[in-house]
Order: structure tokens, then C-alpha cells, then sequence
């Protein structure tokens, strides 16, 4: 499973949350996850700081 994350200058990230809640977005196609990150990307009055791709990392049980 993958989410799309932002690092932000003060050190902190930020993660995209589903619409209408608190709950990140978590998506299982890297592919799809990354045309999402892309399309975040490149709305001209966006922050300056990337969306990215990140797999989501689960325990070993």
C-alpha cells in the first residue's frame, strides 16, 4: 500500500487525507498513487514542496 506525502521545510509531513476526513489516503497501485502525486504537482499555484509516493511500511506479525 502506498500514500503521497510532502516534506516540509520545517522538517514535518504532510499527508494527503481522503476527502471530508482526517484519515489518509491510502492507495494499493504504485502507479496509480504516482498519477495522483503528479497531478498534485502540477497545479501552477501549488506549494513549492513535492507530493511524493511513499509505501506504507506494516509490521511483521
Amino acid at each position: 500500500m502506498y500514500r503521497i506525502i510532502r516534506r516540509l521545510d520545517d522538517g514535518g509531513i504532510e499527508t494527503l487525507k481522503n476527502t471530508g476526513t482526517t484519515t489518509p489516503k491510502t492507495l494499493t497501485d504504485y502507479k496509480e498513487a504516482k498519477l495522483l502525486a503528479n497531478k498534485l504537482n502540477s497545479i501552477e499555484h501549488a506549494s513549492t514542496v513535492d507530493w511524493t509516493v511513499e509505501r506504507i511500511k506494516h509490521p511483521v506479525e
